[in-house]
């Protein structure tokens, strides 16, 4: 079977022939959009299921309700524990525990959508607690922070949350993606601050105690964004010849080892769940033959501060897990880096891991849509309301139930 064949970049255990390239290619879809209130989301699945015409044999193959349509560092160098073989981590891989499942896209930044997303979806109630007992699983696919305003408390509501599920019996994963990644690497932290960081959300790091040591040698090493580079910031050329101070808290916070890396550090970058495999950008072949869990380890290992940056699995813009659109790409995006054969190399990393759809965020597609048979699913609709002026803004939702009735909530 055709396949992604991965280059061959000299990372640990993994050699490949040449990557195929290709050109932007559009699958005809079958995209569910079955408009749901609060009350019907938090309610019972399989009475709304019934009535958007759905049956367990039925994947995803609804017709759109609103429109009667359907549509297609730093650190030691110790290194890693021995490498091993295998998918892991699975999780409840022996019976479908949770009913309910709603994976949720990138947020970016915007609080109060993601609340709402959450209402949504029948995990809180008006006061942000959660309600949804052991009945419902939520996965966010990565991307809480950047362009928005409301980066830490975003992150800081998303983990207290999950602790609430916990105890509940229910869970609440976040994925990492390729914005939490990138504002740790000391390489690209800078830019990124710089280009999606604003007033309001640098303050929200004031009070995490500057690390003046790693500060300086992160200006030593990488020097200070250009001027071109600022999106919103309003710094002068002056400011920018020393960190300006309003940056000293989130470089510390998200630094290798700082308090905001260490909680990325317990996010998976890959994460296999009731057959269903999530990821901010994508899963290929080799992403499989390396070990899905020795990428959790590689990467969480990092930004723990343990070892060097695992540079193939975090920043390779054309195949790494965070960042690859070979799967993902549509006609509107420039860089057409998608496969003609997506679909084949989706079929393989299905049946390579033994699960059956694969679900991905990265990529925004303000309709949500559904490929391959619904074997892919993307899910980022532009939430955050940094979107609302190129279409987005709108909270739609995947909802997945006893493990094979899909269906969008909006």
């Amino acid at each position: 079977m055709p396949r992604y064949e991965r280059p061959d970049r000299g990372l640990r255990g993994v050699t490949s022939p040449k990557m195929s390239r290709a050109h932007s290619s559009v699958l005809g879809v079958v995209l569910a959009l079955a408009a749901c209130t609060d009350d019907e989301a938090a309610g019972s699945a399989t009475d709304a299921d019934t009535r958007l015409g759905m049956s367990s044999s039925t994947t995803g193959a609804l017709a759109d309700e609103t429109t009667g349509t359907t549509g297609a560092s730093t650190g030691d160098t110790t290194g890693p524990p021995a490498r091993v073989t295998g998918t892991g981590p699975f999780v409840d891989e022996d019976a479908l525990q949770y009913p309910r499942v709603v994976a949720i896209g990138d947020l970016h930044g915007d609080l109060d959508n993601t609340k709402d997303a959450l209402m949504l979806a029948g995990a809180i109630d008006e006061t942000g607690a959660w309600i949804a007992g052991d009945q419902l699983a939520v996965i966010q696919v990565g991307d809480q922070i950047d362009r928005g305003f409301d980066n830490r408390p975003t992150m800081d509501y998303m983990r207290q949350l999950a602790a609430e599920a916990e105890a509940a019996g229910g869970v609440l994963h976040s994925l990492l993606g390729n914005h939490e990644t990138e504002n740790v690497r000391p390489g690209s932290a800078g830019y990124y601050l710089a280009r999606y960081a604003n007033e309001a959300s640098l303050a929200q790091f004031e009070d995490i105690p500057w690390d003046e040591d790693y500060i300086a040698a992160w200006e030593r090493e990488h020097g200070l964004p250009d001027l071109e580079d600022f999106e919103y910031l309003t710094y002068t050329e002056k400011d920018l010849r020393t960190t300006p101070d309003a940056w000293k808290g989130q470089l510390t916070a998200y630094h290798p080892g700082g308090p905001y890396a260490q909680y990325f550090a317990e996010r998976k970058v890959i994460l296999i769940f009731q057959r269903t495999l999530y990821v901010h950008g994508g899963v290929l072949p080799w992403h499989v033959e390396y070990g899905i869990d020795n990428i959790n380890e590689d990467v969480r290992r990092w930004m723990l501060g343990e070892t060097l940056e695992p540079y193939e699995i975090v920043s390779s813009s054309t195949d790494g897990p965070l960042w690859t659109r070979a799967l993902s790409d549509d006609t509107s995006v420039p860089a057409g880096d998608r496969l003609e054969n997506y679909c084949e190399v989706i079929d393989e990393v299905l049946e390579m891991l033994d699960v059956d759809r694969m679900v991905v965020g990265h990529s925004v597609r303000y309709d949500m849509a559904a490929e391959c048979d619904n074997k892919l699913v993307i899910i980022d609709v532009g939430m955050s309301s940094f979107y609302l002026p190129f279409g987005g803004g709108e909270i739609k939702l995947l909802q997945i139930v006893d493990g094979d009735q899909l269906s969008v909530l909006q």
